[in-house]
């Protein structure tokens, strides 16, 4: 959800890169945050996934934004501390698939609360 190390982007790029070849493409929003981290994250994704690694660095309207996310299909989310709310509750609320880090305390919350989130350490694109 943004361009900060917390979110360990480098972890996820390593567990989908095994997908490269498939049909995917790779949104990840970089528009606010660390711009330094965030030019390593698109070198980085660019070399793995090339054309099908789409980095999103202009900031959208509420209405485009809400729009881009009801074309996603999983969002992951593997920050490593509480972060990107406003996202996962969207996606969660518009159906989609969500896979979080295990340990933050927002993915037990939703375990607490029987709301399907899925453990990015067990993220598997065909589930």
């Amino acid at each position: 959800n943004s361009s900060t190390e917390t979110n360990q982007h480098f972890e996820v790029f390593n567990k989908l890169e095994i997908y490269k070849n498939e049909n995917i493409e790779i949104f990840v929003p970089l528009s606010y945050g660390d711009f330094k981290y965030g030019m390593q994250v698109m070198k980085v994704g660019y070399e793995i996934f090339g054309d099908k690694f789409k980095p999103i660095i202009d900031f959208m309207n509420e209405q485009d934004y809400y729009k881009f996310l009801s074309t996603i299909d999983i969002g992951i989310f593997n920050h490593n501390r509480q972060q990107g709310m406003g996202n996962i509750i969207t996606l969660l609320g518009m159906g989609k698939k969500v896979y979080m880090n295990p340990e933050v305390t927002t993915y037990k919350m939703f375990i607490d609360k029987n709301i399907k989130v899925d453990s990015f350490k067990l993220f598997d694109i065909n589930s």
